[in-house]
């Protein structure tokens, strides 16, 4: 009965800093992101007029000419975290593999979304990447395999 306690409040611990890294990982994906490129089925997909995707507060993801797709993000039981997209084209209905990378030459926080069709590398928009310094250094931490 005395180690019931310490192994309960390690099972509480374990589940809120699961949930504040979830937090931070979706914190830093809301807002806007460019393609650097996109891949799907091995043929390459780039629209210079619409390479915008906005990750929106209320989990609804904007992208040019796709409508009805919303985003989660979960974490595995290996530790690693997945963007979930869901919409009314199959195209933008997956589970992705989030890594989050730093490009310190142009001072860019870089995404790669990928699965077994479809591979998405992005770049943070409208970030002030001197003031968000620590948050990137946290996520790119979080997502390194």
């Amino acid at each position: 009965m005395r180690y019931l306690l310490p192994i309960l409040l390690g099972f509480i611990i374990l589940a809120c800093t699961e949930q504040t890294d979830l937090k931070k990982i979706e914190s830093i994906l809301i807002g806007s992101w460019t393609f650097d490129s996109f891949e799907f089925k091995d043929q390459e997909l780039f629209h210079p007029m619409s390479n915008i995707i906005s990750f929106r507060r209320n989990h609804e993801l904007g992208i040019s000419g796709i409508e009805h797709c919303s985003w989660s993000v979960e974490s595995t039981k290996q530790g690693r975290f997945i963007l979930i997209l869901n919409s009314t084209n199959p195209e933008f209905c997956d589970t992705l593999r989030l890594k989050f990378s730093n490009d310190n030459v142009n001072q860019l926080l870089k995404m790669n979304i990928e699965s077994e069709r479809v591979e998405m590398n992005c770049s943070k928009l409208l970030l002030n990447y001197d003031s968000n310094r620590k948050e990137i250094e946290n996520v790119i931490t979080l997502t390194k395999e």
